[in-house]
């Protein structure tokens, strides 16, 4: 998997690109972790994520836990509907908010 993090109006945004399963999630997991810490603002873009495994969900609820816990936001973008079936197993659409395009979730972390 490939991360591509860029920042836009002190939100940062980490696109992630190939598949999400255990051999990559702790590489992800260890690359967000400054951000997590400082309570920023962060959008998860799954656009070109084309699989999640559980390890995908865990580090997706454990950033999400380490972001909260510092007083910052997070939400995700434009899940594949095999991504999105796998996020909503795991109960993640009640606890962080998913958007269909990065204008929307921008929008959302600006508020």
């Amino acid at each position: 998997m490939k991360i591509d993090i860029t920042s836009v109006d002190e939100i940062t945004i980490a696109k992630c690109i190939g598949p999400f399963d255990s051999t990559v999630a702790a590489t992800v997991r260890q690359k967000l972790s400054p951000i997590a810490k400082k309570g920023g603002k962060l959008i998860l873009d799954l656009t070109e994520v084309e699989y999640t495994s559980s390890a995908g969900l865990q580090m997706i609820h454990s950033t999400y836990r380490d972001i909260a816990n510092n007083v910052g936001k997070m939400v995700l973008v434009n899940p594949q509907d095999s991504v999105m079936r796998v996020l909503e197993t795991g109960g993640v659409p009640r606890v962080i908010p998913i958007f269909n395009d990065l204008e929307s979730a921008i929008a959302e972390l600006k508020k």
